[in-house]
């Protein structure tokens, strides 16, 4: 699919709508709708091909690839891409939900559609013995992670994938609600571009599938969310080391609404085994994003259902801030927000088309503490933050400190 084909694709409204774009009924015709959002209004114009926008208030007009480039930091906010046209590109697949396999000629950019996600040996192997000595096993040697690691009864879904070249990759499986594999990351190193390598095999369903550290886990007593299986390793063996009765779920990237879904539907399943909540730690890394994530799980497992965590912005004056917002149906809201969340840092709470709007200002110092605030009333979850920016970055280091200590010891000199 090309970009001008991504055009008629892409339905303008449905894309604005969980972005915190609101239909102005007064203003609106049938064939030209306005929406707004904190004081960013724009006018559509459906045409037979596809629809273009005009922005009411400032110079700003054009197709829906315009709209996304304009509001870069907000629309394409942890979309993958090595430049602004990738991420647009990447963010609108992804919104059709479809995985595609990207291929540049010259200026051109074209990404055909994958064949549906199929499972077999040349997709994901999950060997009977594990040998940290293989090719594939050798990744975790340099992402730090130890042996024992491979015959933990915590980490059993890791395996191979099988590259077009023959190789084979570290790989882990991502599973629906019914604990089916549709999709499967795979990990290597580069040795060219000496950098470490992260992609899904053909037809993964990223949107709404997770990592599951075991299939064994309706006796975990307590369920660790992390961004990634590297973070999810990485953690046990700094924070957990030897524990049996954990599940590490892992989301891979942006925290979806889907995901999230997955997420407490797994959580209710051992619920319902145990008769009683397992423990919950959020384990994300140490940034905006991570904390709006914290905050997405809180308000969900407090509400009992995914609530979304979107980008946004907040208008002050004649500046708009980046921020995150929820949004929570009105039917269903279980807790006072307005009295609880009154004390973060620039907090805006809005009530708009029978839903509870919270947006927060994407800073640390806003994000900590609506997190501080949402754990008065989700006593049975904590936060694992790192010291660093994540929680492989601490693995590593904490290493390479054990080891100069080492060195140390030894009398030889080491800066």
């Amino acid at each position: 699919m090309t970009l001008n084909e991504l055009k008629a694709a892409v339905d303008f409204e449905k894309f604005i709508v969980p972005l915190g774009y609101t239909l102005d009924k007064k203003r609106s015709t049938k064939r030209n709708p306005v929406y707004e959002n904190n004081g960013d209004k724009i006018r559509l114009k459906h045409g037979d091909k596809y629809t273009v926008y005009v922005s009411i208030n400032k110079p700003d007009n054009g197709t829906i690839i315009d709209f996304c480039q304009a509001r870069e930091n907000e629309v394409l906010a942890n979309c993958q891409g090595s430049n602004i046209l990738e991420k647009t590109y990447n963010r609108l697949m992804d919104f059709l939900g479809r995985q595609h396999e990207i291929r540049i000629t010259g200026q051109q950019m074209s990404r055909e559609p994958k064949k549906d996600f199929s499972l077999d040996d040349e997709t994901y192997i999950n060997p009977v013995k594990k040998d940290i000595n293989s090719q594939g096993f050798n990744y975790l040697k340099r992402r730090g992670i130890f042996e024992n690691i491979l015959s933990s009864p915590v980490f059993t879904n890791i395996g191979l994938s099988k590259n077009s070249y023959g190789y084979y990759n570290l790989a882990f499986p991502l599973f629906n609600r019914e604990d089916e594999i549709k999709a499967v990351v795979c990990r290597y190193y580069n040795p060219t571009s000496k950098k470490n390598v992260k992609i899904f095999t053909e037809g993964s369903d990223k949107l709404h599938s997770i990592g599951l550290s075991t299939l064994d886990y309706k006796n975990a007593s307590e369920v660790i969310i992390c961004e990634s299986d590297i973070d999810c390793m990485s953690h046990y063996q700094l924070h957990r080391n030897s524990r049996q009765d954990l599940l590490y779920i892992a989301c891979e990237g942006y925290l979806t609404k889907e995901q999230i879904k997955n997420i407490l539907s797994h959580i209710e399943t051992i619920e319902k085994y145990q008769g009683t909540t397992p423990r919950i730690t959020t384990a994300f890394d140490k940034d905006e994003s991570g904390l709006a994530y914290s905050a997405g799980i809180q308000l969900s497992l407090a509400e009992g259902e995914a609530i979304p965590i979107s980008p946004d912005l907040i208008q002050r004056g004649n500046e708009n801030i980046k921020a995150f917002s929820f949004v929570i149906s009105m039917d269903t809201i279980s807790n006072n927000y307005c009295q609880l969340l009154e004390d973060v840092p620039g907090i805006r709470i809005n009530f708009v088309n029978n839903q509870f709007k919270i947006t927060v200002p994407r800073t640390m110092e806003s994000l900590i503490s609506i997190n501080k605030a949402l754990l008065t009333i989700n006593t049975n979850i904590q936060i694992n933050l790192p010291i660093s920016k994540d929680f492989n970055e601490d693995l590593q280091n904490s290493l390479e400190v054990i080891k100069k200590k080492r060195i140390d010891r030894s009398g030889e000199k080491y800066e």
